[in-house]
């Protein structure tokens, strides 16, 4: 499956990472900068797999490690309704 950031959300890169802005349900999301960074991957082209071996060598980490934390990023962004799959 592929995650791919809804085309209506408006993104806004900050210092600290990022807010994304839902305009259907009224809210605004804060991330960091990692979030950030998976955020930006989520166009509908990678799936979770790539997305971790992205992130784990841009961090310089090992991707067991890393694949937990992009899971929960894309889970939590899931359940806010801010990609889709």
């Amino acid at each position: 499956m592929m995650p791919e950031k809804r085309n209506d959300v408006i993104c806004r890169e900050e210092e600290f990472g990022a807010i994304i802005f839902d305009p259907q349900a009224g809210r605004m999301h804060k991330i960091n900068k990692t979030g950030f960074f998976i955020w930006d991957l989520c166009d509908g082209t990678r799936d979770t797999e790539q997305i971790v071996e992205i992130v784990a060598e841009r961090e310089c980490e090992d991707t067991t490690m890393v694949k937990e934390a992009v899971e929960v990023f894309l889970k939590d962004m899931n359940s806010r309704d801010l990609i889709r799959w």
